[in-house]
C-alpha cells in the first residue's frame, strides 16, 4: 500500500496496524509496468550473499540488462565479501575480477566485505544517485539472557538503523528493507529490533523539505532454495509451499479471520501465508528503482501481497 505524504507523520503503531483484507484488495496492485530508472545508478545490497540477499541481486541484474537507463552499478556488502559458490556457474554474476582477494568485480556485481556496523567502511559509496536495499538480520530464535536478546535486538534494528542514518546524512533518496510480518510472542529482541528498524525507515521519510522513499517489507516466512557456503542446495519449497498453500485456503474460507479474531495475541500475523524469495527480491528491486515507489514516502508491503513473484516485474 502506498503511504502518502501526509501519512509520514502518523504515529509508528497505526502503521503497524493489520490491513483488513478489503484494504488489501483495493490496494494490492504494485504491479510494475514499463519504466525508467530514475537517477539511480548505483544500488548497495546488505547482505548480499544471504538467501534473500541473493535473489535482490538476481532480481537487480535481471532489470540492469532490460531496464534504460541502465543501471551502472550492483554493490553486495556482507562480511563474507566473495560471490556464493553457487553463482559460480552463472557467469553474469560469477566472473574473476581484477582485484582479486575481498573485493571482486564479478559480471555486473561488485562483491565487497564490510561490517555493516561501520560506517566508514561504505558510506563513501552513497549518494543521490545511489539506492539501497538491507535484507540482513537474524532470524527469530527464542533467546536465553537478557545478552542474547539485546545481540537479537541490534542485528535486527541497530545495525539496518546504522545503514539508514548513514544513508540519510549521504543524500541517499530511495531504501528497500525487508523487514517481518510478527505475532506478539515473537522473541522480544527479534520483535523490538524489528521495529526499530522500520521506525528509522519511518525517519528516513519523515522530512517534508528533504522527501525520500523507503518500501518496507512485512513477510512471514520466506521459502525457496538457500544453499550452504560450498554451495549446495537446501531446497524449503517442498516443505514450506505446501503450508503456505494450507494457509492461504484457511483465509480464503474465513478461518484465519475468525481466529485472529477471537485469539488475536496468539493467530494475529501467525497465519500469514508464507512469500515465495523470488518475490521478495523482485519486489526490494521494484521498491529502488521502479517509479511507481517514488514520491510515496514511506510504503509498507504485507505479507499478503508477497505471493506473486510476477506482480513485481516490468510488463
Amino acid at each position: 500500500p502506498h503511504a502518502e505524504p501526509t501519512e509520514r507523520k502518523q504515529a509508528l503503531p497505526e502503521q503497524l496496524q493489520r490491513r483488513s483484507s478489503g484494504e488489501c484488495a483495493e490496494l494490492a496492485d504494485h504491479s510494475v509496468h514499463p519504466t525508467q530508472m530514475s537517477s539511480i545508478k548505483r544500488v548497495v545490497v546488505f547482505g548480499g550473499t544471504g538467501f534473500v540477499g541473493c535473489q535482490v541481486i538476481h532480481s537487480l541484474v535481471a532489470r540492469r540488462m532490460t531496464s534504460t537507463p541502465a543501471l551502472e552499478q550492483i554493490v553486495s556488502l556482507s562480511r563474507r565479501g566473495a560471490a556464493p559458490a553457487h553463482f559460480a556457474n552463472q557467469p553474469q554474476l560469477h566472473r574473476p575480477g581484477p582485484h582479486g582477494g575481498e573485493e571482486k568485480s564479478t559480471g555486473a556485481v561488485q562483491w565487497l566485505s564490510a561490517d555493516a556496523a561501520d560506517v566508514g567502511q561504505y558510506e563513501h559509496l552513497f549518494n543521490a544517485e545511489t539506492a539501497v536495499v538491507i535484507t540482513n538480520g537474524s532470524p527469530p530464535l527464542p533467546t536465553l539472557s537478557a545478552e542474547a536478546q539485546e545481540a537479537q535486538r541490534k542485528a535486527n534494528g541497530g545495525l539496518p538503523t546504522t545503514i539508514i542514518k548513514a544513508a540519510a546524512r549521504n543524500g541517499v533518496k530511495r531504501l528497500a528493507l525487508v523487514n517481518a510480518a510478527m505475532p506478539s510472542w515473537t522473541p522480544a529482541g527479534y520483535r523490538q529490533g524489528k521495529l526499530d528498524a522500520l521506525n528509522a525507515a519511518r525517519d528516513f521519510c519523515a522530512d517534508p523539505a528533504n522527501p525520500r522513499d523507503a518500501v518496507v517489507l512485512q513477510p512471514s516466512a520466506i521459502y525457496g532454495t538457500r544453499h550452504t557456503a560450498h554451495g549446495y542446495a537446501i531446497p524449503l519449497t517442498p516443505v514450506l509451499y505446501p503450508a503456505s498453500a494450507v494457509l492461504s485456503a484457511l483465509g480464503a474460507v474465513g478461518v484465519t479471520g475468525a481466529l485472529e479474531k477471537a485469539v488475536p495475541s496468539v493467530f494475529a500475523n501467525a497465519l500469514t501465508p508464507f512469500a515465495p524469495v523470488e518475490a521478495v527480491g523482485e519486489a526490494c528491486a521494484a521498491g529502488v528503482l521502479s517509479p511507481r515507489f517514488e514520491s510515496k514516502g514511506l510504503t509498507l508491503i504485507s505479507a499478503a501481497e508477497l505471493g506473486d513473484p510476477a506482480q513485481w516485474k516490468d510488463e
